[in-house]
């Protein structure tokens, strides 16, 4: 391992044993401590280095690696109900040959992070499928960027993301992704009247870093648990650099750019001011929580929230009495749907806006 790795399985490690101290919950922490080791496993597997290569496959991005995959079907299928021939999937093309640092969702034991078998197996037949849906997505994605996104912004190089190139630029499914998300956002929120955001369970930081990159003015808080806010905390300090971000919320004399990006526990939730955000943010994390927790989160989110909520993940639960699924999220009784619509590429998922309350008005 080199200093980065260290530092960063180093980090791991603190933010679980402050994240104890904090709840005291024991049941809880063998639950951290397990998804912690998966992913210092893999860091000292294939370093933090390649991390788009191996833990990023335990956030959003998906493991497509065929044509017939659902989600590669619904884009052609959008691309052509919206009268647009689908060149995406020939225009991108893979540009590389090493494959031995991929690990595919299902070369990863699920316990213990490990590899559970070659990555190259069947590694040129994967990566044509995954060329293709990110091809499509880029595609679709670009036409539905009133933004500009994708052209004002390039996928970082940290973390060695898979080398898909369109029209000769390196673009990601991340990427594309979070143009869709921020488009969407921005077409149904004033983004004048947006200072303050909050993310809760943002994986590595991918829409934080596009939102952050198109808007620098706004403050972004992270609310995440361990071992993914480590990740998100120095893949984005070793971007927009340390003096960008900061721990919590609290003033430190510094100029406005130390407050741009910060990072929390959840327990620091109970800290934050009421109506201290004007747009709250979660993508697929709620669906996988258990009901209390979800309705938890909601409670302090009314509280915290003073304009508006971004809402996506399963449209209905996978595990009925268990979990939500976000079509049956327990809202605010104040709280005002402004837009549903099926995800554009998981045939699965939702994305919901609402109006949390009459907006900020200091």
């Amino acid at each position: 391992m080199d200093e980065v790795d260290e530092k960063v399985i180093g980090d791991i490690q603190r933010i679980i044993a402050d994240h104890h101290r904090a709840v005291n919950d024991d049941r809880s922490l063998q639950f951290w401590k397990s998804l912690g080791e998966k992913h210092a496993s893999l860091i000292k597997e294939a370093g933090f280095r390649n991390f788009k290569r191996t833990i990023n496959f335990e956030y959003s991005q998906w493991g497509v690696t065929a044509l017939r995959d659902p989600k590669t079907v619904n884009l052609l299928k959008k691309h052509l109900a919206e009268r647009r021939w689908p060149t995406g999937m020939m225009r991108a093309r893979f540009d590389g040959d090493d494959l031995d640092d991929i690990r595919w969702p299902d070369d990863i034991d699920a316990r213990t992070g490990t590899s559970t078998r070659a990555a190259t197996i069947g590694g040129r037949s994967r990566i044509r499928g995954y060329t293709a849906y990110c091809g499509l997505l880029w595609q679709y994605a670009s036409s539905h960027d009133a933004l500009g996104c994708l052209s004002k912004v390039e996928e970082p190089a940290l973390g060695n993301p898979l080398p898909v190139r369109y029209a000769g630029r390196l673009i990601s499914q991340d990427l594309a992704l979070s143009s869709l998300e921020l488009n969407y956002i921005a077409a149904n929120v004033p983004m004048r009247r947006i200072r303050r955001v909050l993310e809760i369970g943002a994986g590595y930081g991918r829409l934080a870093f596009l939102f952050s990159s198109m808007f620098p003015d706004i403050e972004y808080s992270i609310l995440d648990i361990p071992p993914a806010l480590a990740i998100s905390q120095h893949y984005l300090t070793s971007i927009f650099g340390a003096a960008a971000t900061s721990d919590g919320l609290d003033d430190d004399g510094g100029s406005a750019a130390r407050r741009r990006i910060r990072f929390m526990l959840p327990h620091r939730l109970a800290e934050i001011p009421d109506g201290h955000f004007d747009l709250v943010i979660n993508i697929s994390a709620f669906d996988e929580m258990s009901m209390t927790d979800v309705d938890g989160y909601l409670q302090a989110l009314d509280r915290v929230g003073s304009g508006w909520g971004y809402f996506q993940g399963h449209a209905t639960s996978r595990k009925p009495g268990l979990r939500y699924g976000v079509d049956g999220f327990p809202y605010g009784k104040d709280w005002r749907q402004i837009d549903s619509r099926p995800h554009a590429v998981v045939p699965w998922f939702v994305e919901k806006i609402f109006q949390l309350k009459a907006g900020r008005r200091d």
